[in-house]
């Protein structure tokens, strides 16, 4: 065996970078900004990386020091993450942070109904907007169209808007007109509900 080939693989170890990672796990409530904090043996200023993280984040560094941050953290974003880098020829990473994401307890959604407005009365259509919000977990029914549902940016629950839009000349066939909501947190839907008698023309 050739006696250069522990000198070698000596250097090489020598050569690498030492990637300490903190902190070693977070506890983070939906809605918190959370940070990892990595720091290299040696100067690394460029290909750092957070491996399981949510795409669109970019690293802050310095030199030795760099960092990742979540705005605003999901359910979802709970995982193991792990700072590395591919500054010298091998990667390495550090020993992990262990992020754990609390859920919430679930919560009742509330509805208000939209109708026309008079001005929308006069032309060819019309439409009435349903709104559901503070609904968690995210998973309502509703009785009007379908509407498209995103996370509340105050207090983490899931908002919704649902539109149902008809002829102006069909209005005056109908005097009720009602958004039914279920949710696994309600007993019997919620229905929010207009009359057409009692709207200004």
């Amino acid at each position: 065996a050739s006696i250069f080939g522990p000198v070698i693989f000596l250097l090489l170890l020598l050569g690498q970078i030492v990637i300490t990672q903190t902190p070693a796990s977070i506890q983070a409530s939906p809605g918190d900004a959370v940070t990892i904090q990595c720091k290299a043996s040696s100067s690394v200023t460029k290909y750092t990386v957070l491996y399981q993280f949510k795409s669109g984040q970019k690293p802050n560094y310095g030199t030795t020091d760099f960092s990742f941050t979540i705005n605003g953290v999901h359910v979802e974003d709970e995982a193991e993450y792990y700072c590395g880098q591919r500054q010298t020829l091998c990667y390495t990473f550090g020993a992990g942070t262990k992020l754990e994401v609390k859920r919430r307890e679930d919560s009742t959604p509330s509805a208000l109904i939209f109708p026309p407005t008079p001005e929308q009365l006069k032309m060819d259509s019309a439409t009435a907007v349903c709104l559901v919000s503070t609904f968690l977990p995210e998973q309502p029914d509703r009785g009007l169209e379908s509407g498209r549902h995103s996370p509340s940016d105050t207090d983490n629950t899931y908002k919704l808007s649902s539109t149902l839009t008809f002829p102006t000349s069909d209005f005056n066939t109908h005097e009720s007109y009602s958004c039914e909501v279920t949710h696994k947190t309600l007993s019997s839907p919620l229905v929010k509900s207009f009359k057409r008698s009692e709207l200004s023309r």
